[in-house]
């Protein structure tokens, strides 16, 4: 069986004030059996593509084949625990997808989030880039409250890269301890 998804993802205000624009985009794809592409990928027999503008895709499981390619030959895949956050990579339109699949140049990629209502950034929303240590990188907030934005980098080189964010409960709790990226 199978179903079209569409998705909008709007920008939020807040991470305006950091430089990091982007407006209004929509992601279509398809999703059926097996697994699901990403931003503008193809997959195999038995799974299903997606296709994207403004730069985000529906995201899905990353199916191990990557279509990035020339100035954009890393694909990172950003997921966002439970949908807590909205998050920005590269100054592009803001998501609050549980996952995006994005094509980026090799070397640092700067990722922002902001908490959505009834959540907060916590200490270290970020995980598995380049500021992880094994718990979380806190990155750098700008801003308080609602409006605050958590922005850090993650670095490649080749291949793909996966990263996750979550934005715990207003008083904390609520992330997983597990890593999110297989």
């Amino acid at each position: 069986m199978r179903t079209d998804l569409a998705y909008t993802f709007c920008a939020v205000a807040a991470f305006a004030s950091v430089g990091l624009t982007g407006g209004c985009s929509s992601s279509s794809g398809s999703s059926g059996s097996g697994s699901d592409a990403g931003a503008g990928g193809s997959s195999s027999s038995g799974s299903s593509s997606g296709s994207s503008s403004g730069g985000t895709g529906d995201g899905g499981s990353d199916s191990g084949s990557s279509a990035c390619s020339g100035s954009t030959p890393i694909s990172l895949t950003v997921k966002n625990y439970q949908s807590w956050c909205s998050f920005v990579v590269n100054g592009g339109a803001a998501s609050t997808a549980p996952a995006v699949t994005q094509c980026v140049p090799s070397g640092a990629t700067t990722l922002a989030a902001t908490a959505l209502a009834g959540f907060e950034l916590g200490p270290a929303p970020w995980h598995d880039t380049d500021g992880d240590t094994g718990s979380g990188d806190p990155g750098t907030v700008t801003g308080t409250g609602q409006s605050a934005v958590d922005t850090t980098t993650a670095t490649t080189s080749s291949g793909s890269k996966c990263v996750w964010v979550c934005c715990p409960f207003t008083g904390g709790g609520g992330c997983p301890t597990t890593n999110q990226c297989p």
